[in-house]
């Protein structure tokens, strides 16, 4: 065999070794490499996550004690509707309405459109109230009404009556947290 025989049979030999040894094996590192860079992203995204969730509760301790309990009674943590009851006459006498009735009914859980964890989901507390008054009180009522501390949603609203007294039914939510 002559020595170019030789060499063309080793260069082959070397060849068939690479491809078949060499290159899967580069192709190995190559994913690798891809899911190194992979995780490095998300591992520099849970560093800004955790540097934000950090920046949040440095703020939250920054909120000095009483508006902390301003924003709390927002939606406080029961229904506590006798509180509400209490609001909602000195509102409507401040204004110059009669308190008539008010009903609470039974306090459901909310079915938000999206899927949310349910620690996170208010509680609506459903309300009926009967007002009587004029029409200028009533719009008074209303708009001070916006300013409670508690979240409020008034839903709908009727009136009945041709001259003063005008009686006000008005239907709506206050919030609790779970």
């Amino acid at each position: 065999m002559s020595r170019l025989t030789a060499g063309f049979i080793l260069i082959l030999i070397a060849a068939l070794g690479a491809y078949f040894f060499a290159w899967p094996q580069w192709q190995k590192a190559g994913a690798l490499r891809s899911e190194i860079d992979e995780l490095r992203a998300l591992s520099e995204e849970l560093e800004r996550l955790a540097a934000k969730r950090d920046a949040l509760t440095a703020e939250y301790n920054r909120i000095p004690e009483a508006d902390l309990t301003t924003l709390l009674d927002v939606a406080p943590r029961e229904a506590q509707t006798g509180n509400i009851l209490g609001d909602l006459e000195v509102l409507a006498a401040s204004k110059g309405l009669e308190l008539a009735r008010i009903d609470f009914a039974a306090s459901e859980r909310a079915k938000p459109a999206l899927s949310v964890p349910s620690a996170s989901q208010a509680i609506p507390i459903p309300f009926a109230l009967s007002l009587r008054g004029g029409y200028q009180p009533f719009l008074k009522f209303l708009g001070a009404l916006e300013y409670l501390v508690r979240i409020t949603d008034v839903t709908d609203i009727d009136f009945s009556g041709g001259g003063e007294p005008i009686s006000f039914n008005l239907k709506g939510r206050f919030y609790a947290r779970p």
